[in-house]
């Protein structure tokens, strides 16, 4: 799967991937280098907002470990980014 930049949030930190396998074929991951700890923050708000606003459905989440850091990935939604708003 290759990732690609996706513009918004932390510059470097936000991709984008085709995954035939997910709900409407692509994915964005987060990979958490600046602020680890945000990763449970963020996902517990798109779980929390689930069903009340349109936010994308958390898929996997892997909380940072030694050296790695925590990725989040979530489904692809289409639309305007809520800066752009």
């Amino acid at each position: 799967m290759e990732l690609r930049p996706l513009a918004g949030g932390y510059s470097g930190e936000t991709f984008v991937a085709d995954d035939p396998s997910a709900p409407g074929g692509r994915v964005v991951t987060r990979i958490y280098l600046r602020q680890p700890e945000r990763m449970d923050v963020d996902a517990a708000l798109l779980d929390l907002l689930r069903g009340l606003l349109p936010v994308p459905r958390v898929i996997e989440r892997r909380r940072p470990e030694g050296a790695q850091p925590g990725v989040l990935v979530t489904e692809w939604m289409p639309g305007v980014r809520l800066e752009d708003v």
